[in-house]
């Protein structure tokens, strides 16, 4: 079984400074997530526990994959990646109160949402969340492995993340654990249920932007291939039950509406984005200006990103790395997408500054450690109100916080005979 050798804290300042640590964090995770997404949260469960399909139940995510879902067994597939004919046809469905949504995904992603239209909505919905929360903790956990010395504060760090998500009844459950599991599973050898994973995780291509990449640096070829013949597979499967229509509609249609939206749209969803082309146009910047923002960022960081890499010497800072910069780089990606990086970061920040506490008991620069992994942990609950407020600081956080890891890993306070992912 895959397990990060992380030593258990042997000496009483270490256990000492974990029970404060998990106290302080608890308390201020508890905090916001009351303040922030009480309201929210409320709504989900009222929703839930009213009579029929009421306004509050309805206008979530899900919705979209339910609906989808409807079209397709009614013979219409191809119908999902028109804007113009999907969402009348849903606000018909729904109700004139159902909000804007449209489908932005990948044919092969219809072939998982399918049959939960055949449940009734609130079953559909619990099903998927549950299961896809399932997933996440799964991944979690084999990432992790047996060697955490508290894995409560794992989960405690993740508490924004997992009712961001729940609460926009969104799919980062699913994309996170596909990524987390992906990776754990290669590190045992198993490269072609790795590539499978992967090619899975394209269902949002943006998410996976950089893992070729880093499979190239890495010259795992196993993996790499394994992924791309799943990925074509994936493709081949999708055509045959849609039609080769839904991809050339997916390319041709859903595409480019979709980049129109993102590129012009105005909405909340500007806001969820902690990128730096959403930061950007946050502030009111055209997307021709953020495009140039984004690009001024992201190409010294890509060049950051191999360099990392490269000079990285355990496996979950570079996973951690890797999703850290793909938030950075590529353009587009929302707070309840936040669970793999976030998960990744916590799991870095447990080994250093339980390497700090071993090592030189009070070091200031565990501090620092603590304020990085806070801000990263609230992140998808504090980002869009940062946002809204005119102080679209959710990239910069991802950045600072990725910087001041490397720069810990490079002085030596993550030593790789403690964090290394291995096979047992």
């Amino acid at each position: 079984m895959i397990h990060a050798d992380i030593r258990q804290a042997d000496a009483a300042p270490a256990r000492k400074f974990l029970g404060r640590t998990l106290v302080f964090i608890l308390t201020i995770n508890l905090i916001v997530c009351l303040v922030l997404l009480f309201r929210p949260a409320l709504f989900f469960v009222f929703g839930l526990a009213s009579h029929g399909l009421n306004p509050q139940i309805v206008n979530l995510d899900f919705s979209n994959y339910w609906f989808a879902g409807k079209l397709i067994t009614a013979g219409s597939p191809v119908a999902v990646l028109y804007h113009e004919i999907y969402f009348p046809a849903a606000q018909a469905f729904f109700g004139v109160e159902y909000n804007w949504h449209s489908w932005s995904y990948p044919p092969h992603f219809m072939l998982l949402v399918w049959p939960l239209s055949f449940l009734p909505y609130k079953m559909a919905l619990l099903t998927f969340l549950g299961s896809t929360l399932a997933l996440f903790v799964f991944a979690c956990r084999k990432i992790a492995g047996t060697g955490l010395a508290n894995e409560r504060l794992l989960w405690i760090m993740l508490l924004p993340v997992i009712i961001t998500n729940t609460v926009a009844a969104q799919n980062g459950f699913l994309t996170s654990g596909l990524m987390l599991l992906a990776f754990a599973v290669r590190a045992e050898g198993r490269y072609l249920f790795a590539g499978f994973l992967l090619a899975c995780l394209t269902i949002k291509p943006q998410l996976g932007a950089l893992i070729p990449l880093y499979l190239f640096i890495q010259r795992d070829w196993r993996t790499l291939v394994s992924a791309s013949v799943f990925s074509v597979a994936l493709i081949g499967i999708s055509s045959l039950a849609f039609g080769a229509d839904a991809w050339t509609a997916y390319l041709e249609v859903t595409v480019p509406y979709m980049s129109h939206v993102m590129n012009t749209g105005t909405g909340i969803f500007v806001y969820m984005m902690p990128t730096f082309f959403m930061a950007a146009r946050s502030l009111g910047l055209n997307a021709d200006t953020a495009v140039w923002v984004q690009a001024v960022v992201a190409i010294p960081l890509l060049l950051l990103f191999v360099y990392a890499i490269l000079k990285t010497g355990n496996e979950l800072t570079r996973l951690y790395l890797l999703a850290a910069f793909t938030f950075l780089i590529v353009p587009y990606g929302f707070n309840y997408d936040l669970g793999a990086l976030i998960a990744l970061g916590c799991l870095v920040y447990l080994r250093q500054r339980q390497a700090i506490s071993e090592s030189t008991p009070g070091h200031h620069s565990a501090h620092y450690a603590d304020i990085a992994i806070w801000l990263l942990a609230l992140l998808p609950v504090v980002s869009t109100r940062l946002a809204l407020a005119g102080l679209p600081l959710g990239p910069v956080i991802i950045l600072a916080t990725t910087l001041y890891f490397l720069t810990a890993n490079r002085a030596g306070a993550l030593p790789e005979q403690h964090t290394q992912l291995a096979s047992g």
